[in-house]
């Protein structure tokens, strides 16, 4: 659970999984291959160029050579993280090692790496992942978002209520804050304004 450094908002924000493949084999399989399979060759012209380009603006060296592989035990990794409120320097580690490195985010080496990247012990980190601990929370969170027809991400969903799906501009969030801000101006004291966010690398409550 984080805090927004921002004085205006009390914000408090959690990472939470999902599986746009859960077929994926851990070992991989070809990106490239995989995407084009998908979207087709054509579209793939198109969508690469446009994609390493916004991603520049933001400071990513994005690539899209490597594997595609399954991510449950990345996101078994976060939930870990969460403990120690280590999420975001974790998420980060990977995200750095997917799109940038073109690393398998299914290899346990890649993994512990990036544990030890985000600030958590190595050696824990690997006897972690050798086990099936946190598989069936983390399976349930995946279920709770399908049942929520979440079909894509990212996927943002603040205070229960307002949901925002796909890449938005800061003015979307900004706009909801706002609203929420004011009413509960005019209200007793509550809690901070609770949001989460669902990602998963092979992509992009």
């Amino acid at each position: 659970m984080f805090r927004s450094k921002n004085p205006a908002f009390e914000i408090q924000y959690r990472f939470y999984p999902f599986e746009l493949d859960a077929s994926l084999p851990k070992q991989g399989i070809n990106k490239m291959e995989r995407y084009s399979s998908k979207f087709g060759p054509e579209r793939m012209k198109q969508m690469i160029p446009y994609m390493e380009q916004i991603a520049k603006k933001e400071g990513i060296n994005m690539k899209y050579g490597g594997l595609v592989a399954n991510t449950i035990d990345s996101h078994r990794l976060i939930d870990l993280a969460s403990d120690n409120e280590r999420q975001e320097p974790v998420l980060e580690a990977l995200f750095k090692a997917y799109f940038e490195d073109n690393k398998n985010i299914g290899d346990l080496d890649v993994l512990a790496d990036a544990g030890a990247a985000g600030g958590l012990d190595r050696e824990k980190v690997v006897e972690f992942l050798k086990t099936d601990e946190r598989r069936g929370k983390v399976e349930e969170e995946i279920r709770s978002a399908y049942r929520k027809r979440i079909t894509g991400v990212p996927n943002f969903t603040i205070e229960g209520r307002y949901q925002l799906g796909g890449a938005q501009e800061p003015e979307a969030f900004l706009e909801i804050f706002e609203s929420i801000a004011a009413k509960r101006a005019a209200q007793p004291p509550s809690n901070p304004v609770d949001a989460c966010v669902r990602g998963d690398p092979n992509s992009a409550c």
